[in-house]
């Protein structure tokens, strides 16, 4: 028993100075560093389990700590992932953090390049790029509801018409640039030229500090849009696909040829006038005895379908090396038709649809350790499609919502095509649709910004210089191809039941135009900056 004793004594004893000499104080030392091998100062060190206890890098990324040799050591700063390392007896540890995911929600983008969310002054919204990746087939459909702030009117529904007019916090001018600003990655762009699987983030500056940066232009808000970069690793590639259909969210509803003729003639006579049609007449357009001269035709089912289909489809391959990285996308997006096409009549397409196709490129090179060149470029190519009647669409949706049930059939019963008005020289919008030819709009537009960043730490620690160059390139085709076809106007019937009816149009062959216009500008932008407040 004394033996024992004496035997768990000794072990105690053991584990005691065990734990003494592994517990013992060391100093700890080393440097902080990013992913690019840079020294970062400010990075908190502390040590696990005891809150207060700790110490921030110098200007070289340097720290030294006293710890005890079993402790783990905790690095953390604003805009990387934190990490905990054990010290297990080790005087020098150096470190190497990495960029975290979430640092957008510590950065803000502004005019000046990007500023830490808590230097700036002024109402900026930094918004989740993933909250503006809905399916829609513009962009700018997307804002109403997820930026605070902002009010977004569609006026249309049509295929490459179909973009909100926006602004935030309401007019603050009114003109040709009443619009809010949008830049994207500094440069101003049209905001339904981009496509939001290539948007890195997306920032709104929505008070007068808007205006202190970008002037007078700047008043109605701006829109600051970074796109993506590749990263320093294996090629990523991601592809998407989107598939959906459009509805109108109301449509008008008409009256048919039965209630419009009593209520015509109720009008009149309220006027003291007499009315419009007889007794006979209401009776032969109720139960449909001739519908030549007394048809009854919904013009909105003739010529319009009740949904259009679409879909966006999206590539993109990234990745590099440390000297190197890119990032490359085509986006593709299709809008169905919105109008009913008669496929029967017309060989040529006279629909309207549209086209878009987005080519993207930003590289990233590291000319030396202190010099940064970084390429953007992107094409975008649009096509779209529609009648040749009118000088736009306008013309087919005011026919179907102007022309009464009662007027004109969609063909007469001998198979001509009627006109119709106080000259007869008016066409149904089922007759612009399929017998005037078609128009073809295309655009083809190249957006170029070359930037050069040069470190001067040699001058001044923290002092840079920025140079940006922008090319902007956009050509304009248009194709027509209108034609004329015969129309007439039935008055009556012959005792044989034959319809009287007289030509009122001859009809003309095809013919062709077009119209060419091709637009440049040019941007040069320089400015010399302090890293410890902007990052360009």
């Amino acid at each position: 028993m004394n033996c024992l004793k004496k035997i768990m004594l000794s072990v105690s004893l053991l584990l005691m100075a065990v734990s003494l000499f592994a517990q013992k104080d060391i100093t700890v030392s080393g440097t902080v560093r990013d992913e690019k091998g840079e020294t970062l100062v400010g990075v908190n060190v502390v040590v696990k389990n005891q809150p207060g206890f700790g110490v921030v890098t110098d200007l070289d990324g340097k720290y030294t700590i006293k710890t005890q040799s079993n402790e783990v050591l905790i690095f953390s700063f604003v805009g990387y992932d934190k990490q905990e390392v054990a010290v297990s007896g080790r005087e020098k540890i150096d470190i190497v953090m990495k960029v975290t995911s979430e640092a957008l929600e510590e950065v803000t983008v502004v005019g000046a390049g990007v500023q830490r969310k808590a230097s700036v002054v002024g109402a900026i919204t930094t918004v989740d790029v993933k909250t503006m990746k809905m399916p829609t087939t513009n962009l700018s459909n997307a804002l109403a509801g997820n930026v605070a702030g902002i009010i977004a009117m569609q006026q249309s529904g049509e295929p490459g018409e179909n973009g909100s007019t926006f602004w935030i916090r309401g007019k603050s001018t009114f003109g040709a640039n009443d619009g809010a600003l949008v830049l994207v990655d500094g440069i101003e762009r049209d905001f339904n030229e981009i496509n939001a699987e290539d948007i890195e983030s997306f920032s709104v500056l929505k008070d007068a500090s808007a205006t202190a940066i970008y002037g007078q232009r700047g008043a109605n808000g701006v829109l600051l849009i970074t796109t993506k970069k590749g990263q320093e690793g294996k090629v990523k590639i991601n592809f998407k696909a989107e598939y959906g259909n459009q509805r109108p969210t109301r449509m008008p509803e008409y009256v048919d040829a039965v209630n419009y003729s009593q209520l015509a003639n109720e009008a009149r006579l309220t006027r003291n006038m007499e009315p419009l049609y007889s007794n006979e007449e209401l009776d032969i357009i109720r139960y449909g005895l001739d519908p030549d001269l007394y048809p009854n035709v919904n013009w909105r089912d003739v010529i319009l379908n009740d949904y259009v289909i679409d879909n966006q489809h999206h590539l993109s391959l990234s990745g590099g090396g440390t000297n190197a990285r890119y990032y490359v996308s085509m986006g593709i997006m299709n809008q169905g038709a919105v109008f009913k096409q008669d496929k029967s009549v017309s060989k040529h397409n006279t629909n309207v649809d549209y086209h878009q196709y987005n080519f993207r490129a930003n590289v990233d090179a590291n000319m030396t350790k202190t010099t940064l060149l970084s390429l953007n470029m992107e094409t975008i190519i649009t096509k779209r499609n529609s009648p040749g009647y009118g000088d736009n669409n306008n013309a087919l949706w005011s026919a179907q919502a102007n022309l009464p049930a009662t007027i004109v059939p969609v063909k007469y019963s001998n198979g001509t095509l009627p006109s119709f008005g106080r000259n007869s020289d008016e066409v149904s919008p089922y007759v612009q649709l399929n017998y005037t030819g078609y128009k073809i709009s295309e655009t083809q537009a190249t957006r170029m910004n070359a930037s050069l960043n040069q470190k001067l730490d040699f001058i001044t620690k923290g002092l840079s210089a920025r140079g940006v160059f922008s090319f902007n390139y956009t050509g304009y085709f248009d194709q027509y191809r209108t034609k004329t076809p015969d129309l007439y106007y039935a008055t009556g019937r012959k005792q044989n039941g034959a319809l009287i009816s007289k030509r009122t149009s001859s009809a003309t062959d095809m013919t062709y135009s077009d119209y060419r216009r091709i637009a440049r500008q040019y941007y040069f932008e320089g400015k010399q900056y302090n890293s410890g407040t902007d990052v360009p």
